[in-house]
């Protein structure tokens, strides 16, 4: 049976064109629309899957057209897995904006204490969720990630990955390769890309981010704030004044 495949939205620019392109591909394919918080989004991708495992699909993501979702995990001490996607800006692949498989009976383990979003920094890095399961990386290309379809979107990707890249090797304990490689996407993210569209936004939200990142290395009640949409774009209106439209 394959496992259910859900697509999380929150006010990405490009939402409702990738979202008629997967359903053209995948009639049966659903869907959860502005719920806040990431962990709160993707737990009701859980109350909504049928099947123990389910795929998300984040909105600013275009699966590969050689992708057919019959992946189907082999070892339950599992509860994640993420397949590498590529950078539209810069020629990053790597996890970042992947597809993901969870385990959907770790939304709802008692090891799990109740979250919110300031207590939640980021649980794809396995800070404080999922409590019960590993993480698997999966070295095989499933879409592109086009965060990149508006000045703020661009900004905000670029804002968050950034900032993890430049302080969670203090709290994951990552080895000296996993530092290195994180020292290197963070330089990447930061110098190449200009010339695409609105490649200017990410490196401009790629340097703030390592700053904010470094700034607040110590500092998870800060840190958390880049999981909050409203924060960030309120951050973003201040910083560059600017008008939505």
């Amino acid at each position: 049976m394959r496992s259910d495949i859900i697509f999380v939205t929150y006010g990405e620019h490009n939402a409702e064109q990738n979202w008629e392109q997967l359903v053209s591909r995948i009639p049966n394919a659903k869907r959860v629309i502005n719920v806040k918080g990431i962990y709160n989004a993707y737990k009701s991708a859980a109350d909504k899957s049928g099947t123990e495992y389910f795929f998300v699909i984040d909105a600013d993501n275009i699966i590969m057209d050689d992708f057919n979702f019959d992946y189907i995990p082999m070892d339950d001490s599992i509860g994640t897995f993420i397949w590498q996607a590529k950078n539209p800006v810069n020629p990053l692949t790597y996890g970042y904006g992947g597809l993901k498989l969870y385990k959907k009976s770790d939304f709802y383990s008692i090891d799990i204490l109740p979250k919110t979003q300031s207590s939640t920094f980021d649980f794809i890095s396995h800070c404080d969720f999922p409590a019960t399961s590993k993480i698997k990386f999966i070295k095989k290309i499933a879409s592109v990630t086009h965060f990149n379809s508006s000045p703020f979107d661009a900004w905000k990707a670029a804002f968050r990955e950034c900032c993890k890249l430049a302080s969670f090797g203090t709290h994951l304990g990552l080895n000296e390769i996993q530092l290195s490689e994180n020292k290197s996407r963070l330089v990447i993210w930061c110098s190449v890309g200009k010339d695409k569209p609105f490649g200017k936004w990410v490196i401009l939200g790629a340097e703030e981010g390592k700053l904010f990142g470094l700034a607040n290395i110590n500092n998870i009640s800060e840190l958390v704030k880049i999981n909050d949409y409203n924060w960030l774009k309120h951050y973003f209106i201040k910083k560059y004044k600017y008008v939505f439209s």
